[in-house]
């Protein structure tokens, strides 16, 4: 039974980081809007398909960059962009997403 007083754990936020992400042959910028510590979603008019693997170059708030690699697993119009789930996150990337999702000023809900 969960603790009626816990402060709700954070599992997802909708940030707006800019990121290079690049795919088979080109680098494209774009926006992580939604973050979870299993994938993202990119806001970028570059094209990838489903199952393509892209390389993620993130701009942490430290000024420092994070590079990810991640599968698409689905494309969307509006807005336009597509979801990624990460692949063979270290520790101190897992870390880091975790830091970026508390620090978010999204509240959490309450599930």
């Amino acid at each position: 039974m969960r603790d009626q007083h816990a402060i709700p754990r954070k599992l997802r936020a909708y940030v707006a980081l800019p990121l290079i992400w690049k795919g088979e042959t080109e680098e494209y910028p774009a926006n992580l809007t939604n973050l979870s510590l299993s994938g993202c979603f990119l806001n970028t008019s570059g094209q990838a398909d489903s199952g393509e693997i892209v390389a993620l170059t993130i701009s942490l708030p430290e000024g420092q960059e994070m590079r990810l690699r991640g599968t698409v697993t689905r494309r969307q119009e509006q807005p336009q962009g597509f979801g990624i789930h990460f692949l063979e996150l270290e520790e101190t990337q897992r870390t880091a997403l975790a830091l970026l999702i508390a620090d978010s000023n999204e509240q959490p809900r309450n599930l």
